[in-house]
Parts: structure tokens; C-alpha cells; sequence
């Protein structure tokens, strides 16, 4: 997965490009154990719901690994509480407006295992624990990059990170619905 971000500072303009690939090797480790501890530990579950689980818990922090631990602290990071303040470069169709659409779907793009994993976990078809999850991720994520200055705090990456993984809900629940028609027939 590829995390892009850029920063407007004054006339300054930072790329931040981050494959997850590139993160320390000992949060791969951490992931693992992580993994294998929830399989081991959710015994009680039924297997789709157990390998579901083992695979939401090490994405979570791979996740929160990659946008808040492996970033060096930034004096300047601030927050950026307009909604929607990149669409109007993006509708300029400038250099900057082509960059902001990558990022834009990049932030679509991260939480959608969150918007299939969780409907499989919680065997609803209510998408509300799902968006619920996915807002309450995205925001700690955003909360906790400006608090500890590793990052912008944005109100468009929470909106971005929430509807990827609704979108991702919608489709998980239409094939899980769809399966369960087709089991009893």
C-alpha cells in the first residue's frame, strides 16, 4: 500500500511518499504476533470470523504504524479543519490539483479492509459499526498525529478514510447477503 501526502507550508511544498513496505521491520513482527495471538485467542469464533479478526487487528496498526509511529516529530504539523478544501485545486486541474486526486483516492483506498473485514466479524448487515469503526480509527489516527506533531490533523482524510471503508461495506454485505440467498436455495 502507498500512502501519499503533501504539505503546503507557506511557498514550501513537501512530498511525503510512504510504502508500507518501507516501515521498520520489527512492526511486521509486531503484526505477526499480533495475528497469531487473536487467531490462538478467538477460539470461540467461527473460522471466517476468526481469520477476519487476525487479519483487522495487525491491519490496524500497520495502519497507525505507517501515519503516526514511523514519522519523525514535526513542530510545524497543524490541522487543517476545512472539509473539502482540495476539491477546488483538483476542479483547477493543475499539477498540484492531479497530485491531491492520488492522495484522495489513496485515502478512499486505506480503510477499505475495515469496511470488508468488520461486516464479516460482527455477522450484521447494519454498515453503522462498520462506519463507526472506520470514524473512530480515522480520527484517533488524525487526533493523535497532531498531538504528537507527526503529522496534519485533516477533516477531508477522516471523511476520505470513512467512506472507503462504507463503500467496502456496502459490497461485503451485498455478497454476504447475496451467499445467503444462494445457501437457501
Amino acid at each position: 500500500m502507498i500512502i501519499v501526502r503533501r504539505y503546503l507550508r507557506g511557498d514550501k511544498t513537501i512530498d511525503y511518499l510512504f510504502i508500507v513496505a518501507d516501515i521498520k521491520t520489527h512492526y511486521y513482527y509486531i503484526a505477526a504476533i499480533i495475528m497469531v495471538v487473536t487467531f490462538i485467542c478467538s477460539g470461540r469464533l467461527s473460522l471466517m470470523r476468526r481469520i477476519a479478526l487476525s487479519l483487522l487487528l495487525p491491519y490496524i496498526f500497520l495502519v497507525f504504524a505507517s501515519t503516526v509511529l514511523d514519522r519523525s516529530r514535526d513542530e510545524e504539523a497543524k490541522g487543517v479543519f476545512r472539509l473539502f478544501r482540495d476539491y477546488e485545486e483538483i476542479r483547477k486541474g493543475t499539477e498540484l490539483g492531479e497530485y491531491l486526486k492520488k492522495e484522495l483516492t489513496l485515502n478512499i483506498l486505506m480503510l477499505v479492509p475495515i469496511g470488508v473485514l468488520v461486516p464479516i466479524i460482527v455477522r450484521r448487515k447494519k454498515i453503522i459499526k462498520t462506519v463507526l469503526t472506520a470514524l473512530t480509527f480515522s480520527t484517533a489516527i488524525e487526533v493523535t498525529q497532531l498531538a504528537t506533531k507527526r503529522g496534519y490533523f485533516e477533516f477531508d482524510d477522516i471523511f476520505h478514510n470513512t467512506v472507503g471503508a462504507l463503500i467496502a461495506a456496502i459490497v461485503t454485505i451485498l455478497i454476504m447477503s447475496a451467499f445467503s440467498v444462494m445457501k437457501k436455495e
